[in-house]
């Protein structure tokens, strides 16, 4: 098993009046990888959620945390364990390919890991507060659980999800029996300044025909997708180890990428002389 590395969120958890920021990843192994193979049937929200809940290795005091810690999370903090945990496993660059929506032209994108993290942030607190024409919203920044519940609901009502992570973030409203819609839309603005790590969104200019466009990129979703566009080498991989060393598939499903990657290599040498 790859060892842990030390990392940071922007915003952190509170933990007895306390904030904590630090958290102990480590790579994907075999076993995770094979994991994101059979998890066609949850929404991308929730297998982020299982899968930085098996690559944690501790998170603030919890050592190791559990899925319910890491729904816990803040959005923004789970985007930047996810860059960090595509770091870790397939390296620092991000090569994309993105269609300019405009004229079509194939355009491509050379980004680093971390060209996408922004610094701590320095307004986090557990729970913020906004007056808005007289009305007074208390809030807090939406966490791993409100997205899977917006999406279980998006599912079956598309224009719904929006509405119902701001309905479970709103902790009060004073001035108004209801939040107004002004207030519902400067609390979801101020939600945004306050967790910029939540939504990355890459500005694009067409060399083609000079259209200027934006792209959000979710770290989950990517990960997810580099990953199953080399489901067919992990698994090759495996066969090749499996049937030149005799290592049985479950001690090769602990083995991280780039391991695993360097023995095919030997045995690749080896073969060939």
């Amino acid at each position: 098993m790859p060892s842990a590395v030390e990392t940071t969120m922007p915003g952190g958890v509170a933990v007895d009046g306390e904030r904590r920021r630090d958290a102990a990843l480590r790579p994907l192994v075999g076993a995770d990888e094979a994991f994101l193979l059979d998890a066609d049937a949850l929404a991308p929200v929730e297998r982020s959620t299982v899968l930085l809940a098996r690559c944690l290795v501790r998170l603030g005091p919890w050592e190791p945390p559990g899925e319910e810690q890491v729904r816990g999370l803040a959005a923004g903090d789970r985007e930047a364990l996810l860059l960090h945990l595509r770091r870790l496993t397939l390296g620092d660059r991000l090569e994309l390919v993105l269609s300019c929506p405009a004229c079509g032209e194939a355009l491509s994108l050379d980004l680093r890991v971390a060209d996408l993290l922004v610094p701590p942030y320095q307004d986090w607190a557990a729970e913020h507060s906004l007056v808005v024409d007289a009305t007074s919203v208390s809030f807090r920044l939406p966490t791993g659980a409100d997205l899977e519940a917006a999406a279980r609901v998006a599912a079956v009502d598309p224009g719904r999800g929006a509405q119902l992570v701001l309905e479970r973030c709103v902790i009060g409203v004073d001035g108004a029996t209801s939040l107004p819609p002004a207030a519902a839309d400067a609390v979801a603005a101020r939600m945004a300044e306050l967790d910029p790590q939540a939504e990355i969104v890459l500005e694009m200019p067409c060399a083609a025909c000079d259209h200027v466009f934006t792209v959000p990129l979710d770290a989950g979703a990517l990960l997810a997708r580099e990953l199953a566009d080399r489901a067919e080498v992990l698994l090759h991989e495996i066969h090749l180890l499996a049937l030149h060393y005799g290592w049985p598939e479950s001690e090769l499903l602990q083995m991280g990428a780039r391991r695993r990657r360097r023995y095919v290599a030997y045995l690749a040498e080896a073969v060939g002389r």
